[in-house]
């Protein structure tokens, strides 16, 4: 894209005119007056246009980034088109010539696509994929099943050595598209349907400078990671295998190093149901269930010096039918983020649980703590809390786990990603498909 003076203009439009210099007027740095009687530091006016001519249009956000970094020349020329927020500029530079990964993510978001309820975004999949000249196969997690993973790649050879990877679901509810300035906002902005725009262009971009060929590099999109992740296990049985993966969440640009695990857990609290006049006469089950929760609250997990503590969430409590009857049963679904040792956290649910007579457990799910590799140069390195698809697709292959955009924003109302978030998120998922091609990965 080329961000020229005959671009900028565009821009004017939102604020003052622009006053060219006079015929052999040896004072660029003069104001001179416009028509409407602003005026305009040339000086400033040429120093943007000249800085920003031939710009890769993956580049023409630094603009923005260049101004809220301090850029007086840049700030100057646009406070001077009376555009006093940079904010104004972005839709207009977008608009001119929206990227590519941009417009993707645009698409995907306005398909729903909650968990359980694929099905439409596999069918995006699948043709936009196809149109782009890959071979696509929609795989069925199970027999008889709507919902169905997406594994494409170049030309008939359907073993690849490298494989980007994202999950199509998002959580309930959706949210519909919107931009302002820079920020894109709705369902899947950064979890994980972001990552999964940049992969797809990252790959495109790869192909266009002849860099990937047939039989290097395949595509898995699957169903169900937010819920227990039935679309990668099933991958299991679906005759993939890799050299190395590259898993996409939102992880802030960076390459993690590791994440948590995940055992999920219910206790169940069962009383004896009577008139709440007479409370002797009954269990309460939603005492009993309290008692238990609050022995958990103040129980010690393991701790981990890479991952930091395991900790505990009371996720969802049920219990009693109404004011008036002592309750007979109450549930209460929890889960432990484990940093380290799932059979000793293990034992030490089933410990705790056991000291309160009207109260047992049952374990949901579970998976461990995952070490990942990071072996690749510049990128930064962090831990996350948070579980994701890695350890549920079995193999000896290399694992990457690494995303534009912040789980802090992920699953929230105001769920999003930055433009520039994005646009680095191509380069870098190319950064590390080539590392894995390169065989030293």
């Amino acid at each position: 894209m080329r961000f020229s003076l005959a671009a900028l203009s565009t821009v004017l439009l939102m604020g003052a005119a622009y006053a060219a210099p006079a015929p052999g007027d040896d004072k660029p740095d003069e104001k001179k007056p416009s028509d409407d009687g602003k005026t305009i530091n040339i000086e400033h006016l040429e120093y943007v246009t000249n800085k920003y001519t031939c710009i890769e249009e993956n580049h023409t956000i630094d603009l923005a980034l260049l101004v809220e970094a301090g850029d007086g020349c840049a700030k100057s020329a646009l406070l001077e088109l009376g555009l006093l927020n940079i904010l104004q500029l972005i839709p207009v530079i977008i608009k001119m010539n929206k990227p590519p990964v941009l417009s993707l993510l645009c698409d995907l978001i306005e398909v729903p696509s909650n968990s359980d309820h694929e099905q439409d975004v596999a069918r995006f999949l699948d043709n936009h994929l196809t149109q782009l000249g890959y071979t696509v196969e929609r795989l069925p997690i199970a027999d008889k099943s709507t919902r169905e993973n997406v594994y494409a790649y170049l030309g008939s050879t359907r073993k690849t050595r490298a494989c980007l990877s994202a999950h199509m679901d998002t959580v309930p509810p959706h949210i519909p598209l919107r931009i302002e300035g820079s920020t894109i906002y709705g369902r899947g902005a950064c979890d994980d349907k972001g990552p999964m725009a940049a992969q797809i262009c990252a790959l495109e971009e790869l192909r266009a400078d002849g860099l990937v060929k047939e039989g290097d590099v395949g595509l898995l999109f699957v169903v169900g990671e937010e819920k227990g992740g039935p679309g990668m296990i099933a991958a299991n049985d679906q005759g993939l295998s890799f050299e190395g993966v590259v898993f996409g969440e939102p992880t802030e640009g960076k390459l993690v190093v590791g994440h948590k695990g995940h055992l999920v857990f219910e206790l169940i609290a069962e009383g004896k149901a009577c008139h709440s006049g007479y409370p002797h006469h009954g269990v309460n089950a939603n005492t009993a269930l309290i008692t238990a929760l609050n022995d958990f609250l103040s129980t010690e997990f393991p701790e981990s010096p890479l991952l930091g503590p395991s900790n505990l969430n009371i996720g969802k409590i049920e219990g009693g039918v109404s004011y008036n009857i002592v309750p007979a049963t109450s549930t209460a679904l929890c889960a432990v983020r484990v940093a380290t040792d799932m059979d000793g956290i293990k034992k030490i649910v089933a410990d705790v649980a056991s000291r309160h007579p009207n109260v047992r457990h049952e374990f949901k799910f579970e998976y461990p703590e995952t070490l990942l590799d990071h072996d690749v140069e510049g990128f930064e390195t962090a831990p996350v809390s948070y579980g994701t698809d890695v350890p549920r697709f079995k193999g000896n292959h290399k694992k990457y786990l690494y995303g534009p955009g912040s789980i802090l924003v992920a699953h929230g109302e105001k769920e999003q990603i930055e433009l520039s978030e994005l646009l680095e998120g191509v380069q870098q998922y190319k950064k590390l498909t080539l590392h894995l091609l390169k065989g030293d990965a």
